[in-house]
């Protein structure tokens, strides 16, 4: 599903501080939320957009941007098992509800037992991500005001070479993790496209939509791999020994052909 995301009203100077603060303010009510699921789900994406904005103030605030990065790092890593099961899960079942007869069946199946591991599983301290997240913003209410066009230029066209960086990297070895950083790469670019606005520097092209398939469809890559990879050390997670051959065979023929859909989009962009 595409993320929606709001775009700040236009003004004059885009202030870079009250945007950051707004984000981890939203974080912290989407963690003391009552939906435990979607309490980690919104949560993630506000430090993720946090994230990105303290990024674009890395050069003009390197020392505090960088305590800001770190703890949302430390917070968001609490949740990367919840996560990734919830995601290899739904996964496997988005690719069941695709398909007939055997490899339906064990796809599902393969989803329920997921699903099941991850309910029997401890929900990190939301309180605790909450009180964290508020510690960030007190920081960043620290700073210094972020308005000058100059600096947002700057933080711009730092992530986008950042990104550039990571996509040929991404390219060069072909690694699960190096294609992981791409995406984050990809996501924190659009993010800061979609939240600064008028503010984005306009020698920068936004390609906003075409980042947004691409961070998708990067996000699908790495859940099939870890599905993937899942099968692969608990064979027993998609039933019978040859109901797991086929999941891995119907998985790996996905990812190949995600693979090489991601690598076209990248490669139009970053050309």
């Amino acid at each position: 599903m595409p993320t929606c995301l709001p775009v700040l009203k236009p003004t004059p100077s885009f202030e870079l501080r009250e945007a950051l603060c707004a984000q981890l303010e939203a974080a912290i009510a989407a963690f003391e939320s009552p939906s435990p699921v979607e309490a980690v789900h919104r949560g993630r994406t506000s430090l993720k957009r946090a994230r990105a904005l303290a990024r674009l103030a890395h050069l003009c605030a390197p020392e505090t941007a960088g305590q800001i990065i770190s703890g949302i790092r430390a917070i968001m890593r609490r949740f990367s098992d919840v996560r990734d099961l919830d995601a290899i899960a739904a996964c496997a079942k988005s690719y069941a509800e695709q398909e007939e007869g055997r490899t339906r069946k064990a796809l599902f199946y393969l989803s329920r037992k997921v699903a099941a591991r991850r309910h029997a599983m401890e929900c990190p301290s939301l309180g605790e991500a909450a009180r964290d997240a508020r510690a960030l913003a007190a920081t960043a209410q620290g700073w210094p005001t972020i308005a000058d066009k100059k600096h947002v230029r700057a933080g711009a066209e730092r992530l986008d070479r950042r990104v550039r960086r990571a996509f040929k990297e991404a390219q060069l070895t072909g690694e699960v993790e190096d294609r992981h950083k791409w995406r984050q790469r990809e996501k924190e670019r659009l993010y800061a496209a979609l939240l600064l606005g008028d503010a984005w520097p306009k020698k920068l092209p936004r390609r906003t939509q075409r980042a947004q398939r691409l961070g998708e469809l990067l996000g699908r890559e790495r859940d099939t791999m870890m599905l993937i990879a899942q099968v692969r050390r608990e064979p027993a997670l998609a039933g019978a020994p040859d109901d797991a051959d086929l999941v891995q065979a119907f998985l790996g023929k996905k990812l190949k052909k995600l693979r090489k859909q991601t690598d076209k989009i990248g490669k139009d962009l970053h050309r």
